[in-house]
């Protein structure tokens, strides 16, 4: 099978974890099928490169833009997957992110007459404080025409198949459907594929798990709620807590684990490869 992945960043080779599980599924796939990945924002550069037999199109666009820039990268992608399927046909489709990525790959599948695959990660259904695509006007439409476009649709859990921005809206015509068929809402079209974790590295270990010892793993932003984790341990004298990963709010959360009285307990170990992480993981509670 002949697959497009669209995706908003992807390794820049093998030893790049960038999001490990995306070169994790790409190393799967590119073992038995064609493959090339369409790298909308990452690496900082336009190029072409082979990871694991899959062939990387770097588009170069760079941090997070808006407007014209936006817009002209959008429309580079969707120029691309379509030069792409005149050298080689592809039978499918896949953005991973219903923003961008999703409308860039449901537009060009379209326009190739390729059934799209959308996988949804969370942050496109929300609109936090800081957080979530729901909080821009541009990014929500984004959102919401690739759910409407999308021939399959993925969530990750039923909490995010909940977020759904209406489940009744309906695609104009799924490209695999029969040309006859109503069009079908966004529930009749969406599969709940729980994200996966590496079984051989996140095996959980009774000779090094420390039983009163909890874990944290994550940016240190508002939206991961490190606070409360916080003063929830300031309720729970026994426990100890491994706080990894780094961000904005280190120094914030460093005083109040003193304010808390329990910055004696709490360790926190700042930015630790992925390669570095499940020891982590094996010795936590």
């Amino acid at each position: 099978m002949n697959i497009g992945i669209v995706i908003p960043g992807f390794s820049d080779g093998e030893q790049d974890w960038c999001i490990p599980v995306y070169l994790n599924l790409v190393r799967t796939l590119a073992q038995s099928d064609s493959l090339r990945v369409f790298a909308m924002r990452y690496p900082l550069r336009r190029d072409q490169y082979t990871v694991y037999g899959a062939q990387v199109i770097a588009l170069g666009g760079g941090s997070y833009t808006v407007g014209v820039g936006r817009v002209a990268l959008i429309a580079r992608t969707i120029a691309m997957i379509i030069r792409q399927h005149r050298i080689k046909p592809f039978d499918v489709l896949h953005a991973i992110w219903a923003d961008e990525t999703g409308f860039a790959a449901c537009i060009a599948g379209r326009l190739i007459k390729v059934p799209v695959v959308v996988s949804v990660a969370g942050g496109e259904l929300v609109g936090l404080p800081g957080y979530g695509l729901q909080s821009g006007r541009v990014s929500a439409w984004l959102v919401k025409q690739a759910l409407i476009l999308a021939d399959c649709v993925t969530v990750p859990c039923q909490y995010a198949f909940d977020l759904l921005p209406s489940r009744q809206l309906t695609s104009p015509q799924p490209l695999s459907a029969n040309r006859e068929r109503f069009p079908e809402p966004i529930a009749n079209r969406t599969a709940i594929v729980p994200l996966g974790v590496d079984p051989i590295l996140f095996s959980p270990s009774s000779e090094t798990r420390i039983e009163n010892r909890l874990l944290a793993v994550g940016s240190l932003s508002n939206v991961k709620g490190h606070d409360k984790l916080l003063h929830a341990l300031a309720q729970l004298p026994d426990l100890s807590l491994d706080i990894v990963g780094e961000g904005p709010l280190l120094s914030e959360l460093s005083t109040l684990a003193e304010t808390l009285g329990v910055a004696a307990r709490v360790t926190f170990h700042g930015a630790v490869a992925h390669d570095a992480l499940p020891r982590f993981y094996r010795s936590a509670a």
